[in-house]
C-alpha cells in the first residue's frame, strides 16, 4: 500500500492523537517501571496446527528486581482465517514477598476479522485454570485488539492499541486490567518483532495499583520445509 501525502498527513495525525493518549496514560500511572520480555518459537506440524515453546521474564521496582519467570508449551489449532484455538500449559515462579510456584493449563480461541485499508481487529478469551500450592481457581482474561497496518516508502508495520481485562471466579472479583499501544514488525515473513507500552492497573488490598510496563516480543515460526 502505497500512501499519498495526503494519506500520510492523516497518518501523521492519528500518530500524534496516539501518542498524546498514551502520554496521558503514563501520567496517571505511578512513576514505576517494569521490562517485560517475551519470546515464542513456533513449528508447525501440520497445515493447520502448531506446536509452540514459550519464556518470560519481568523485571520490576524501576527495573531493578527480577520478579517473574515463565516457560509454556502449546498447541494450536487454525480452523479458518478467522478462528483459531490454543491450549497451553505454563509453568510460572513470581515473586512478591517471596518467590511462588504456579502451574497454568489455559484454553485460548480467538476469533479475528481483516478489514478493509490494513485496518484489524481481533478478540480473544482466555481461560486459565491455576494451581498454587495452597489454592486453585479459575480465572477468565479477555483481550479486545484493533491495528492498522501502515506502509511507509516499502515499510510495512503494524502499530495496535489493545484492552485485557482479568477476573477472578472464585471471589466474583475484576482485579487487573491492562491498556496496551503498541508496534510489531515481520521480518522475512518468518520473524515477528513487538514493541509495547502497558499500563497495568491492579487490585490490591491497598486498593487499585498502577504502573508502567515497557515490553518486547520476539515470534519465531520455523518453515517445515526448511531442510
Amino acid at each position: 500500500m502505497y500512501l499519498t501525502k495526503s494519506t500520510q498527513g492523516v497518518l501523521f495525525k492519528i500518530i500524534l492523537f496516539i501518542s498524546f493518549s498514551v502520554l496521558s496514560i503514563v501520567a496517571s500511572a505511578q512513576n514505576t517501571w517494569q521490562y517485560w520480555d517475551e519470546v515464542e518459537i513456533k513449528y508447525p506440524i501440520s497445515s493447520a496446527a502448531t506446536l509452540g515453546f514459550t519464556w518470560e521474564q519481568r523485571v520490576t521496582d524501576n527495573i531493578g528486581t527480577f520478579a517473574l519467570h515463565n516457560y509454556g508449551f502449546a498447541l494450536q489449532y487454525t480452523f479458518n482465517d478467522y478462528f483459531r484455538i490454543k491450549v497451553n500449559y505454563l509453568y510460572e515462579r513470581e515473586k512478591e514477598k517471596e518467590w511462588h510456584t504456579e502451574n497454568r493449563i489455559e484454553i485460548i480461541p480467538r476469533i479475528s476479522l481483516d478489514l478493509k485499508h490494513g485496518w484489524g481487529c481481533s478478540t480473544n478469551p482466555r481461560f486459565e485454570y491455576r494451581i498454587f500450592k495452597e489454592i486453585e481457581y479459575w480465572r477468565w482474561r479477555q483481550r479486545f485488539e484493533i491495528k492498522k497496518l501502515v506502509s511507509i516508502y516499502d515499510c510495512n508495520f503494524t502499530p495496535y492499541l489493545s484492552y485485557e481485562w482479568f477476573y477472578v471466579f472464585h471471589t466474583h472479583t475484576l482485579n487487573q486490567n491492562w491498556y496496551t499501544v503498541g508496534i510489531s514488525k515481520t521480518i522475512k515473513s518468518q520473524l515477528d518483532v513487538t514493541l509495547y507500552y502497558r499500563m497495568v492497573s491492579k487490585k490490591t488490598f491497598d486498593g487499585w495499583q498502577n504502573y508502567n510496563a515497557f515490553g518486547t516480543t520476539f515470534s519465531y515460526l520455523f518453515n517445515r520445509n526448511t531442510r
